[in-house]
């Protein structure tokens, strides 16, 4: 069973979830990226990752290949459903932690939620 947890302790959340859809991406195409010269970060429909998004999906690409003994590019059926189901967890199993700004934003949200829009009407 491939433990990515150590990879991930301290990262916020958001840039766990797109590290894991980078990280994806890499995996579903390192068998044929050498034929193609695709840059995984390179997507229509996202705006470019952060450096710290970038390096946090190749460390999990990486200990994926370091705990599997096999780069990605070899990846077979078992591998790939592995590293798959693994990544596909890790936002699931992630508590995270907020940024300053990301609390505010939820604060805001919460309290917003939380009043009652009848009390308020005439």
């Amino acid at each position: 069973m491939i433990d990515l947890r150590p990879s991930i302790a301290g990262s916020p959340h958001k840039d766990v979830v797109d590290a894991v859809y980078f990280a994806i991406r890499y995996v579903k195409q390192a068998a044929t990226a050498h034929r193609t010269g695709k840059d995984i970060f390179q997507d229509a429909n996202r705006s470019a990752p952060s450096l710290r998004v970038r390096q946090l999906a190749m460390a999990l690409v990486q200990e994926i290949e370091r705990q599997l003994g096999i780069s990605a590019a070899q990846f077979q059926s078992a591998e790939f459903n592995e590293a798959m189901n693994t990544l596909s967890a890790l936002p699931h199993d992630h508590s995270g932690t907020m940024t300053k700004e990301e609390r505010a934003e939820a604060e805001a949200l919460a309290a917003e939620l939380s009043t009652d829009p009848l009390a308020s009407s005439p």
